[in-house]
């Protein structure tokens, strides 16, 4: 018999992704809680990692099966989907690896939550979630639980390990990692906005700028409607911009006393103050 690899659509009433009170659902304790009959033969060992799977080799290791393995279930990390939780469960030769929604340090908008409200790290669910966090990739990890009769836990550990990026994959880095050919069923999209760690945004609009600090501009603020000022700054960034975002070239005092940024160095956006 041959197993089969899946990937099954989520329900609709699965909480949206894009609403980050709610829990992924991560066991972190140290033994997983299950009393799976031990009379009976059948045990049960949790498999963690803080490593992404190849998905070439996961697909290899899956396809072949494991013996003795009845039922596994937990949370994943695949290499070529760095940003989203894959949802691993399986019954037998059947094996489904769903796309939930994005590891917490992936989720732009509960990273910014923090930086813009900082009494939220008193929060207990936030301080949970936050103890699962290991530099450089956050939260994302390995956690299945393996339940079978007779297993060996040091053989799967060890057939796992092998479908593990290698260390030299693994300082690549998630940009090159979305070059390996990834055979595991494709995951119906979700609507919410990844931003890969690594992406940065082309900065080629800084170079040659027309203006310096001090000089007079004015501004168009809204349609046909212009607004004096002065430049304080060249090459502003916001607290908040994640590296995808262009730097503004310029930021502008305006003689109301509101700060404001130019995102394009333009006539159409600022120009020189008439005298």
């Amino acid at each position: 018999m041959t197993t089969t690899i899946m990937a099954m659509k989520k329900s609709a009433k699965k909480q949206d992704c894009g609403d980050h009170s709610h829990s992924h659902g991560h066991g972190h304790g140290t033994g997983h809680g299950h009393n799976h009959g031990d009379h009976y033969g059948i045990t049960s060992f949790v498999y963690k990692r803080r490593k992404p799977f190849h998905p070439q080799r996961l697909y290899k290791c899956l396809e072949k099966g494991i013996e003795g393995v009845m039922r596994s279930k937990g949370y994943s990390w695949i290499a070529t989907r760095h940003n989203r939780i894959a949802e691993w469960n399986n019954a037998g030769l059947l094996y489904r690896i769903e796309g939930g929604g994005p590891w917490f340090d992936a989720n732009h908008r509960f990273k910014m939550a923090l930086k813009t409200h900082p009494e939220l790290l008193e929060q207990p669910q936030v301080q949970s979630i936050l103890k699962d966090f290991v530099k450089p990739f956050g939260d994302r990890r390995q956690e299945i639980v393996i339940i079978g009769t007779g297993i060996d836990e040091e053989s799967i550990t060890k057939l796992f390990d092998d479908c593990l990026l290698t260390d030299e994959e693994l300082k690549l880095g998630p940009g090159a990692w979305l070059k390996i050919e990834d055979p595991l069923p494709a995951w119906e999209r979700i609507g919410f906005e990844f931003e890969p760690e690594d992406s940065k945004a082309d900065e080629a609009h800084l170079e040659n700028l027309r203006f310096k600090v001090g000089d007079r501009v004015e501004c168009c603020v809204a349609v046909d409607k212009w607004a004096a000022g002065t430049i304080v700054l060249l090459k502003y960034r916001g607290p908040n911009w994640p590296p995808s975002k262009r730097t503004a070239p310029y930021q502008i005092k305006l003689d109301s006393g509101v700060f404001i940024f130019a995102p394009l160095d333009d006539d159409r956006v600022i120009r020189l103050l008439s005298k």
